[in-house]
């Protein structure tokens, strides 16, 4: 009894090991949850078939994590580790990746260094540095465990019965099905406004803006000073030209048949004018892959225009 007593005791988790299990299956349930969500609008094939990946993943991961604490198990601590070191190389290969293929785009400069970092960059760096902080906890456990003569038993016995532990599972499957139904009634992300006076991602001198938002397609336009303009187009790395001749850029009134009557009121929408041709002003267009971007100003009106489409 007392070698039982001390060998349960040689292999007690350290407080750090339960904390960091605990956040990983709650990260995995929002994530779960997050991305069946998103699958459940049907608005994008991509997302759908990154849930198909991310979903089982993550639950694999959960319950791999669970055993290895709960029942004291170094095999599925192992199994663990193998999906933090995925995790973890796919974060620096997406952090490369995408970061060449923006200075492939834009240009090299210290500018676009930290508008990367800024926006994308810094992401990929904290999955990577969690990923990593999850291998070295995962690895010290797996080796107290592998050290500890063998002893398999479950810490807590009632959590550990079969029917108990099959419950994880259940309780995942239930957060993936919920998040894809709330998504379904939720249907696809449509925004539309007009003649409004801020939001966010456009100065405090833009004003009188009109956009809309449906699926992977936005489109906005609103008045700004020439100088204006040209700061936002820095600080977006749209690298404008002068109209040369007639540039014709999609309006926010473009809606196609991405919605229906029902979502908006199309009478209120004037379709019959959803394109623009500026003669004078300066614009901009990047097609890389599936996605496209178009800017345009006017210098007569004042009035900037964008169009982007993103897969």
């Amino acid at each position: 009894m007392a070698l039982d007593e001390e060998s349960d005791k040689a292999i007690k988790p350290h407080w750090l090991v339960l904390c960091n299990g605990v956040i990983v299956m709650v990260l995995c349930g929002i994530l779960v949850w997050g991305s069946a969500y998103e699958s459940g609008k049907m608005s994008n094939v991509f997302v759908l078939c990154g849930s198909l990946i991310i979903i089982p993943v993550m639950i694999i991961l959960a319950t791999k994590q669970f055993d290895s604490i709960h029942r004291r198990n170094p095999d599925p601590a192992r199994f663990a580790n193998r999906i933090y070191i995925i995790i973890a190389v796919f974060s620096i290969f997406a952090f490369v990746s995408n970061l060449i293929e923006g200075i492939r785009d834009e240009g090299f400069s210290i500018d676009y260094l930290i508008y990367y970092l800024r926006n994308i960059g810094l992401w990929f760096i904290g999955v990577f540095a969690y990923a990593l902080f999850c291998i070295i906890v995962n690895l010290r456990w797996t080796v107290k465990l592998e050290q500890g003569d063998g002893v398999r038993d479950c810490a807590y016995s009632i959590i550990c019965k079969p029917r108990r532990y099959r419950l994880i599972w259940a309780f995942y499957a239930v957060l993936a099905f919920s998040g894809f139904l709330a998504g379904h009634l939720v249907g696809e992300d449509i925004r539309f406004a007009e003649h409004v006076d801020r939001v966010n991602w456009l100065p405090e001198t833009a004003s009188n803006i009109s956009y809309h938002f449906i699926r992977d397609m936005t489109a906005y336009e609103f008045d700004i000073q020439k100088e204006d303009f040209l700061e936002l187009a820095k600080s977006r790395f749209w690298k404008v030209s002068e109209i040369t001749e007639p540039f014709t850029i999609k309006r926010y009134t473009w809606v196609g048949n991405l919605i229906n009557q029902s979502e908006i009121d199309l009478s209120v929408i004037d379709q019959e004018n959803c394109w623009v041709v500026l003669d004078q002003g300066y614009y901009y267009e990047k097609q890389s892959g599936a996605d496209f971007t178009a800017v345009g100003y006017d210098f007569l009106k004042g009035r900037a225009y964008y169009c982007g489409w993103h897969e």
